[in-house]
């Protein structure tokens, strides 16, 4: 009996220790509520987060009428940032302790986990979008890769104004926004940042798309116009050749028309190593030496 009074004497020690932890608690609970009703998120979140660290138990009286519930005011403050995954871990631990279902807020936290359900729904819908629209970028953007490659377009590729660089490089960055855009809104759960980097991607497809366009109708001018310019040139080599075989019962021949037809023969030679992957004006070029050279061979014939 006689330790009975050092006995009451720690329980009060003990009951002393922890009143202040509670009382720091209630206060930020308190200053938490105020941030919540001036609208003022960030710092809700920072009260609320400090009071749970303090004392993690959420507490309805409801003879006292007093509530103690940091999860889910927490949970309100992060979903008015748009921060809706945690928002929804916060509610679930409120509802886990089983103390909100005792107050009225038990309605409002059920219509906000409704609410937050439904935008990360959306979220989710649009991620998909925008990363279809992406993919659809990148392969109109390979396509323009592959085409300033050609042995046609790429010696022309930084030319003009705008060049076919300047476009692609001009779309590339329009890509890339629309990525940085879609990363940022994947992670923050926002459909604004998603719709956003959707318009940029589809306003890349269609730079892309235009510029690859202008590149195939380039490459199909050229073309045309080496085909024309090779025509011009085999015509050139066979009437050439035609005449060497003429001539041919001279041999051998007078100095000056043997100089002369080796010039044509070394031409037709050039001709032969020089048709294939050449572009038109040096086919144009190769057609002038043939004419060139013939002019000479009848002269001198």
């Amino acid at each position: 009996m006689k330790r009975l009074p050092a006995l009451v004497g720690l329980i009060l020690v003990g009951s002393l220790a922890a009143e202040p932890a509670t009382a720091d608690s209630k206060e930020v609970h308190r200053l938490g509520l105020e941030a919540v009703e001036a609208g003022r998120w960030s710092d809700a979140e920072r009260f609320f987060q400090t009071a749970i660290e303090e004392r993690s138990e959420e507490k309805v009286n409801r003879f006292l009428k007093t509530a103690y519930l940091p999860h889910y005011y927490l949970g309100i403050a992060l979903a008015e940032q748009g921060k809706c995954r945690l928002a929804l871990e916060t509610w679930a631990e409120s509802l886990r302790q089983q103390q909100i279902q005792r107050s009225k807020q038990l309605d409002d936290l059920n219509r906000r986990n409704e609410q937050c359900q439904n935008h990360l729904r959306q979220v989710e819908a649009a991620a998909t979008e925008v990363e279809q629209a992406l993919a659809a970028v990148r392969v109109s953007a390979n396509s323009l890769a592959t085409l300033g490659k050609t042995p046609e377009l790429a010696p022309l590729w930084d030319q003009g104004s705008p060049s076919f660089s300047e476009l692609q490089r001009q779309a590339s960055q329009q890509l890339a926004d629309a990525q940085q855009s879609f990363d940022q809104g994947k992670s923050r759960d926002t459909l604004e940042l998603l719709d956003s980097a959707k318009t940029l991607a589809n306003q890349a497809r269609k730079d892309f798309e235009a510029a690859v366009a202008t590149a195939r109708q380039r490459l199909g001018d050229l073309n045309a116009a080496t085909g024309e310019a090779l025509q011009k040139l085999e015509q050139a080599e066979i009437s050439a050749r035609r005449v060497l075989r003429s001539i041919s019962h001279l041999a051998p021949y007078p100095s000056n028309l043997g100089a002369r037809v080796a010039d044509v023969e070394r031409t037709l030679e050039a001709v032969v190593d020089s048709k294939s992957g050449t572009d038109a004006s040096v086919l144009d070029k190769l057609t002038d030496d043939v004419t060139v050279a013939m002019a000479a061979l009848r002269r001198a014939a």
